[in-house]
């Protein structure tokens, strides 16, 4: 689940965010996959799609990852994953990152 700064979510928060996943994977409008270190299920982060236009052949990435992973190339893995998934299992054209230009971390990253 993403976890955000020195927070942890609650239950609550967690549930939530896998409604949002399974519902979105539902309605085909995006699809997310949780980020684990390899030999632990442990969820760390998540990686997908969202607003996905099948008509169009686009979508938008978005990922997050618990701070303590932050710079291990954790989220370089698995968002050239997911790009490589979306470019050849989805047929994508286009995949586009939203990023606040103050976050230096995801610009540098993408």
């Amino acid at each position: 689940m993403p976890l955000h700064g020195n927070r942890r979510p609650s239950i609550d928060r967690r549930n939530e965010e896998v409604e949002w996943y399974n519902q979105i994977f539902k309605d085909q409008t995006g699809i997310r996959w949780g980020i684990s270190l390899k030999g632990d299920s442990t969820i760390i982060g998540s990686c997908g799609f969202l607003n996905l236009k099948k008509q169009h052949r686009r979508a938008e990435i978005g990922y997050e990852l618990h701070h303590d992973y932050w710079r291990k190339g954790i989220m370089s893995e698995a968002i050239a994953a997911v790009l490589r998934y979306g470019f050849q299992e989805m047929n994508l054209n286009r995949i586009e990152a939203i990023i606040d230009p103050g976050n230096t971390s995801s610009v540098q990253l993408v």
